[in-house]
């Protein structure tokens, strides 16, 4: 975690795995995360304490991407479903097999 940390930005695992912090402990960085825990109770009180507090008389405002992964070849993936995809200059009925993930 120090590795993620201390980088500039977002990095692979493989690179996190060289920054000084990195302190290894199994055969490879996807190793230790397979390895880990998370408490979900505890990250879920983490990201309500950070929620900003919506202004004075009005509701909060939630935004969720649904982003569609087109993967028309992937005949074979249970979990492939029809999405809607939006693209500039297409008309808006668009439609193809693939994964939505939020």
């Amino acid at each position: 975690m120090e590795a993620a940390l201390c980088s500039s930005g977002p990095e692979p695992l493989v690179r996190l795995s060289l920054a000084p912090p990195f302190r290894r402990g199994w055969a490879s960085t996807c190793d230790g995360l397979a390895d880990g825990s998370l408490d979900a109770d505890a990250l879920r009180a983490q990201f309500v304490a950070a929620l900003p507090a919506p202004p004075a008389g009005q509701r909060p405002l939630w935004v969720i991407d649904g982003t569609t992964w087109p993967r028309p070849s992937a005949a074979t993936s249970p979990e492939r479903t029809y999405s809607h995809r939006v693209a500039a200059g297409i008309p808006q009925d668009g439609v193809v097999p693939g994964w939505e993930y939020q």
